[in-house]
Formats: C-alpha cells, structure tokens, sequence
C-alpha cells in the first residue's frame, strides 16, 4: 500500500505557559500509512489576525509518537496563536485549527541601561545617568518597568543601599549623602 500524504493534527491545547514557552498537547491526525517524521508548529506573533503572517517558531523531528511538545525560544509578555501540521515521507500536511491566543508571561529585561556614566556632583553626592531601555527590551507591561540602582562602599563594609526608580523612562538619579 503506497504511503499518501498525512492529514492535519488536531485537538491542540496549550498548557505550562511561561514567558519563553508554552507545551502544546494535541491529537495527531491521519498518519497516510507510514509514520510521522516530523512535528512543525507556526506562530502568529505579536499582531494576530486572519490576514497575518504565519511563522514557523520550533520543529520536533523524529518523535512519531509525540502527543505533544515544548515550544522553545518563545518571546515574554508576547501574543501568540499556533498552529500545527505533521510531515511524512510524502510530504507536510494542511495546518490544523488554530489554538486560542494566549500571552506569555512577563520576565526581566535581557540588558541593562545603556551608556551608564557616574560624575561627581558634590564632595558628598554622585550623579548616575543612563539611556532608558527601549520598549521592545521590556519583556513586560511597561507600568512594571523601571530601575534598581545598588551601591555600597568599594572596600565592601557596610550595608549595600538600593534605590527603586519606578519611571520608565527616567534617566538620571543623583546618589547623595555619601561620605567623604
């Protein structure tokens, strides 16, 4: 019996949504009579829609048996809707129904301030000032992005101060009451 070309996986359900993955489980469609070689899942990303462009976003090769997967690498505090198709040696089927849309969660920026510079101001204050992260970099809800500055003596006694700037865009802290 010659192999045919596999049909669309279904029943996709998204689970364990974190800020770089989710786990889709689903139900594997029609096999075409010979097993299924690769598992391929695309995305629509950030702007979602019927006209939007569908992306592939992660592969699972050579786990015929698979009745679901991790999708790695995934973006925080980013829109998502999936959806999935199966490959055999005949070829890639259909896509499946698209899954619910979903975020994923928030996370810590990936870099720091840029540009940072440190200026004396008086015999007893310090001026930090710094290029604000650009909104792409936040990795969350812009109203939960701001700075932590840390400082303490350099020869390390003493307790170490924090300072919370909860404005985003903020570029500029003066750290004052400093021993001579």
């Amino acid at each position: 019996v010659p192999p045919e070309l596999p049909g669309s996986p279904t029943n996709i359900a998204i689970s364990n949504i974190g800020p770089r993955t989710v786990t889709l489980q689903f139900k594997p469609g029609y096999d075409g009579k010979t097993s299924i070689s690769q598992w391929l899942v695309e995305a629509q990303v950030g702007v979602i829609g019927d006209h939007e462009e569908w992306l592939r976003v992660h592969q699972l090769v050579n786990e015929p048996d698979a009745r679901s997967l991790v999708v790695p690498n995934l973006n925080p505090f980013t829109r998502y809707r999936f959806r999935m198709r199966q490959v055999n040696i005949v070829g890639t089927s259909l896509p499946s129904q698209l899954s619910r849309k979903i975020q994923t969660l928030q996370a810590p920026p990936d870099v720091a301030p840029a540009n940072v510079t440190l200026r004396t101001a008086s015999e007893t204050s310090l001026w930090l000032r710094w290029v604000p992260l650009p909104e792409p970099e936040y990795n969350g809800n812009q109203e939960s992005v701001g700075y932590k500055i840390k400082y303490g003596k350099s020869d390390g006694n003493g307790s170490t101060l924090v300072h919370i700037i909860s404005d985003r865009i903020e570029r500029e802290f003066t750290i004052e009451d400093l021993e001579e």
